[in-house]
């Protein structure tokens, strides 16, 4: 954010003669501190655990959900469990994402006694790859977890979250990280 509005400084100070890079460079700069403006971070009960919490990354330029994403949509049961006929109307099971412009988010609980347990740590498929996850963690680090807490990663169950882990254990050597290799 500091560099694009060093780039609109330059130009109001009359560095920039070529009316066409600045110009240029005014709408580079504007997209930058638009598309930085876009990318929101929510802290929110989680709809799938009564006591646990959800921290999103909400991108307003997100399009719709992806068809195959079981965590981010809403599950409708059309099934009795009591005696497996068939309900009239489809029944709310476990609700997604409660906004679609959420496309990564952590699920977690505690925080007291000075240990967090994060039960999910998931990325659209659509947006994997960008580092959205890596930005969601260095947030929700920076947010939630003080010097000196335990956070409980669980069992890690791939190697993109393996990767993840270790980032975190080197950014946040004061923090106690506890975890495990299940792949």
């Amino acid at each position: 954010m500091d560099l694009a509005s060093d780039i609109l400084d330059y130009f109001k100070t009359g560095y920039g003669k070529n009316p066409l890079k600045k110009a240029s460079a005014r709408k580079v700069a504007g997209e930058f501190l638009n598309r930085q403006a876009k990318i929101t971070f929510r802290d929110e009960r989680c709809p799938r655990r009564e006591y646990s919490r959800r921290f999103s990354l909400c991108d307003s330029e997100a399009g719709p959900i992806p068809k195959g994403e079981n965590l981010f949509r809403d599950e409708m049961r059309t099934w009795s469990k009591r005696n497996f006929k068939k309900l009239k109307k489809p029944v709310l099971e476990t609700p997604g994402v409660s906004d679609p412009c959420d496309v990564a988010f952590i699920d977690y609980s505690g925080g007291g006694q000075g240990t967090i347990s994060l039960h999910l740590v998931i990325t659209r498929s659509d947006r994997r790859g960008q580092g959205l996850a890596t930005k969601l963690l260095r947030e929700f680090y920076r947010q939630k977890v003080p010097q000196g807490a335990n956070v409980r990663w669980g069992r890690i169950l791939n190697p993109v979250s393996m990767a993840l882990y270790e980032k975190m254990q080197k950014e946040r050597p004061d923090v106690v990280h506890m975890g495990g290799k299940f792949y």
